[in-house]
Parts: C-alpha cells; structure tokens; sequence
C-alpha cells in the first residue's frame, strides 16, 4: 500500500489477493487503520488475528481471504513513510523478530526502488519540457 500525500490517502498498488474484492476495497485514510497506524508512527504492528481487531477495517474480507495473523512494516525512505508492506498467514502466528527483519528490509529496498523511480519519471518529463521549450524558443527566433 502507497501513501498518496495529495488525497491523503493509503492505497493498494500491488497484491497477490485472490479476490478482486480485496483489490476493490476502498482505499484508507492516512489516519485510519492498521496501515494508518504504522504510517504515522513509522513502527511495525503485528497482529495474531486481523478477524479479531476492531482497528482492522476489512475483517469480512479477511475472513472470506482465509487471512488470519498479519505483519504490517513501514516501507521508509529518508525518513519518510510512503507505505505499507503487508504479509498475512492463513493460520494464527507469531512473527520472530527475525521475520520482522526481514520484512522491514525488503520493505525498504522497495521504497527505495519507488523513490527512485518516480525520480526517474519527474526527470524524464522535465527533460521532455526542456525540449519542447527549446523548440518553442527556436521557432519564436525563426518567427521574429
């Protein structure tokens, strides 16, 4: 789940959910939920049962799913909370801090990866402006 700072909003980009009613749900406020939880405080909830939890918001869902216990890790990059890595078992577990570890690691190198390419992105499309402009200029000295 990534962060969306213009709407203030957490949202499902990637899953491997077998229902399409787990990528339809609605998407949470930054505030609100598990994944709200740890985007605010930057720490990592785990959870024995998510059909148990009244602070988690989709336990219908999680239920018909077949997900039972549930870590949830900050995906951070430079300090900056811009989503949640989810993992989910299908039986009541205890994660081990190992596991923690491990999920907070790939977690961040995912981030990171994130970060990186939307810094691609924004540099490909003012490349792209400074193009335009170039030409835009040209044809302004052609023109006068």
């Amino acid at each position: 789940m990534l962060v969306d700072e213009k709407e203030g909003l957490i949202k499902i980009r990637a899953s491997q959910a077998i229902s399409d009613e787990y990528l339809k749900k609605p998407p949470l406020k930054i505030d609100e939920g598990i994944a709200g939880k740890v985007v605010k405080t930057g720490q990592s909830v785990v959870m024995k049962d998510v059909r148990e939890e009244p602070e988690y918001k989709n336990r219908e869902i999680a239920a018909k799913e077949g997900m039972v216990s549930m870590l949830a890790v900050p995906m951070s990059v430079k300090g900056r909370v811009i989503g949640v890595l989810n993992i989910y078992t299908a039986k009541p577990h205890r994660f081990s801090e190992r596991e923690i570890e491990i999920l907070s690691s790939i977690a961040n190198q995912s981030a990171i990866i994130i970060e990186n390419t939307e810094l691609m992105v924004k540099t490909k499309m003012l490349q792209e402006e400074i193009e335009i402009r170039k030409k835009v200029e040209k044809a302004k000295g052609i023109l006068m």
